[in-house]
């Protein structure tokens, strides 16, 4: 079972990451995917609970006002939630445009927060000049 999971990951993620190709949506996610972390660490299930929803809220909003389509969630829940952290994941290590590029995609749109600007910021900031 896990083996046929990860294949229809494997198979899955291309399709995935077309779909945040735009920065602001990839910011709306990594908002998003904050509250859902934060909210877990109160341990409190009602929180958590409305974490997941404030989560979804700004992944939603992404979809339908920046990208202007349904979220991919709607079709494949269990896909999109591991590729939506999957995706948190290589914006976080500062290697999500890597990845775009080696599906032939690249990102479009200009934004000022997110994981991936954090990052840079960050690492600017510790770097010796």
């Amino acid at each position: 079972m896990l083996r046929t999971l990860a294949r229809e990951l494997d198979d899955y993620w291309p399709r995935y990451l077309s779909h945040h190709t735009h920065r602001k949506n990839r910011a709306l996610h990594d908002l998003g995917d904050l509250a859902v972390l934060g909210s877990c660490l109160t341990l409190n299930p009602a929180v958590i609970a409305g974490g997941v929803l404030v989560g979804y809220g700004f992944a939603f909003a992404g979809h339908f006002f920046v990208e202007g389509r349904k979220p991919a969630t709607l079709e494949h829940p269990v896909l999109a939630g591991l590729s939506n952290w999957r995706m948190f994941a290589l914006g976080c290590l500062g290697e999500l445009e890597a990845e775009l590029a080696r599906h032939g995609l690249e990102s479009e749109g200009e934004v000022g927060f997110g994981v991936e600007v954090w990052r840079e910021r960050l690492v600017r900031a510790v770097r010796p000049a």
